[in-house]
């Protein structure tokens, strides 16, 4: 039950443009990741001495940085090997950037 409160209002605001938002300054992430950490020990009634590994061990979660990383890597299997699922903006943006680089050669 807990676990279903968390996957409907925390997650899908972490998986929104997570390959871009997390993709900066961890500084800049820092807060993000201490108020998911802290709604995680609230929702899991930990006390504060338990490890956060633990806290996304116990909800089958991946942590920011790593739920990032997977993103990322999903992003690329999809654009070599599924490149019709691949918004067309991106293919725009890749025509954009190529007549950029041969203009700059």
């Amino acid at each position: 039950m807990v676990t279903n409160i968390y996957y409907a209002f925390m997650h899908p605001y972490l998986m929104y443009g997570i390959e871009i938002c997390a993709n900066t300054y961890v500084t800049y992430v820092d807060k993000l990741v201490k108020i998911n950490n802290k709604l995680l020990r609230i929702l899991q009634n930990q006390p504060l001495a338990t490890p956060v590994s633990q806290l996304y061990t116990i909800f089958n979660l991946l942590s920011i940085d790593k739920l990032h990383v997977l993103r990322i890597l999903l992003l690329v299997f999809i654009c070599l090997y599924h490149s019709d699922l691949v918004p067309s903006i991106y293919s725009i943006l890749y025509y954009i950037m190529r007549s950029i680089i041969t203009i700059l050669d």
